[in-house]
């Protein structure tokens, strides 16, 4: 008798390429598409990783939130909003 196990595969890929315009960082400021980049491969990785869009949040929250990304705005209300619109996206039954 042969055997074959239920198998179910999700891959989930995604690729972003948002700007510091896009986010709503301090565009104008040396380094801001430096930390846009970072937020891109940060939920990239979120959505791969396949995360619920609450453990989403709380790593880009973390993320958005160190010191040297704060400083280009990126833990503002702005950012925030643009995040949950990127989750949407991703989850259509976030918020």
């Amino acid at each position: 008798m042969n055997w074959i196990p239920e198998i179910k595969i999700k891959i989930k890929k995604v690729k972003v390429s948002m700007s510091a315009f896009d986010w709503h960082l301090f565009y104008d400021l040396r380094g801001a598409e430096a930390v846009a980049r970072k937020l891109n491969r940060k939920f990239e990785k979120c959505v791969e990783q396949d995360m619920s869009p609450a453990d989403i949040c709380i790593e880009m929250r973390k993320l958005m939130m160190q010191k040297e990304n704060r400083e280009f705005g990126a833990g503002d209300t702005e950012p925030n909003r643009t995040l949950n619109k990127l989750i949407n996206v991703i989850h259509k039954d976030w918020h």
